[in-house]
């Protein structure tokens, strides 16, 4: 069953679907998404995610806005190419999973 208009005015996000459980979406930051992450740790992936993980809890992680600041922060540090493919998956689910905050519209007077 498809949410009606009358129900994406009192909530703008959608439930989560099976497909988005490993990684929440609705997150405002990739920080925070990186963090909610499910990861196996025995994975290139999981490895990557529990290293991006130690970063942020000791604060050296910006909040990222753009792959290229990403990129950029990843190279500065000599990551491999192996990881920056991770890295770049990572980033496009974080992408596919973030939904836009509603626009506030302001009258012209």
């Amino acid at each position: 069953m498809q949410p009606t208009v009358l129900d994406r005015m009192r909530n703008p996000y959608p439930s989560p679907t099976i497909a988005s459980t490993a990684c929440p979406g609705n997150l405002l930051s990739f920080t925070a998404f990186a963090l909610h992450c499910r990861s196996v740790a025995h994975t290139p992936r999981g490895k990557f995610l529990a290293l991006l993980k130690s970063w942020i809890d000791t604060e050296i992680v910006p909040d990222f806005t753009s792959w290229r600041d990403f990129f950029r922060w990843l190279d500065r540090r000599g990551v491999d190419r192996d990881t920056i493919q991770i890295a770049r998956g990572l980033w496009t689910e974080y992408q596919k999973q973030e939904v836009p905050l509603p626009q506030i519209r302001r009258g012209t007077s």
